[in-house]
């Protein structure tokens, strides 16, 4: 989700440095657009428009949950994530994640203004080991027993054992160890096991029927 120049949040995910090519193959910072631009200068590769936060979580009510990550630098953007998810009344079904940490400490002030009750998830998203490395050795503030979780880019476990002995040990401290597929990784019944034998609580893919087919084989 990204914060736009008129403090609307649309549901994108962008390109390196949080650019956005339009239609006319032009390049420039999404924080750069207003909505009305960016769904009119903006499309998705079906042709769909882009969204607005509270049109794609209507959309979802009732149906699945929601990983709003967070994207970009811009604090304020999770005063308008938190507006939209309790405007919609979506709170049991959203979790949060970003790889700018920075935002953890105004969602536990946001979770504690709004006396939030549910179990929301905050996900610290990591994707290389000199990043992981100084996530470990810098654990933010109330890191433990507090419904945090740690995403970590697949590759990153399959590659380092001292990332897997790290699950190991966050989980045994109530910590959710999360992964993300990168584009070039595809969903496999042998990542799908490997994932399950570590202990994965959470899976964010690109293509969900596989590791639903071998979760229900496997169940």
């Amino acid at each position: 989700m990204w914060l736009l120049k008129d403090q609307k949040v649309a549901v994108l995910h962008g390109e390196k440095d949080g650019y956005i090519t339009t239609i006319d193959k032009k390049k420039d910072l999404i924080e750069n657009f207003e909505y009305l631009e960016l769904k009119n200068k903006v499309h998705l590769p079906n042709g769909d428009y882009i969204p607005l936060l509270e049109e794609f979580l209507e959309l979802c009510k009732g149906k699945l949950r929601v990983n709003i990550e967070l994207k970009g630098e811009n604090i304020d953007l999770l005063d308008k994530v938190f507006e939209i998810v309790e405007k919609t009344k979506m709170f049991n079904f959203v979790g949060f994640s970003s790889f700018h940490h920075a935002f953890y400490d105004r969602f536990l002030h946001l979770k504690k203004s709004y006396n939030l009750k549910e179990n929301i998830i905050f996900g610290f998203l990591l994707w290389q080991e000199d990043e992981s490395r100084r996530f470990f050795d810098n654990l933010p503030v109330k890191f433990y027993n507090n419904h945090n979780s740690v995403n970590f880019e697949l590759t990153l476990l399959l590659k380092f054992k001292w990332i897997r002995e790290k699950v190991k040990e966050m989980k045994k401290k109530g910590v959710l160890i999360s992964i993300y597929f990168p584009f070039v990784l595809k969903e496999t019944y042998q990542n799908a096991r490997f994932l399950s034998e570590l202990g994965v609580d959470i899976a964010i893919c690109n293509d969900p029927l596989v590791i639903k087919k071998f979760n229900s084989y496997y169940d």
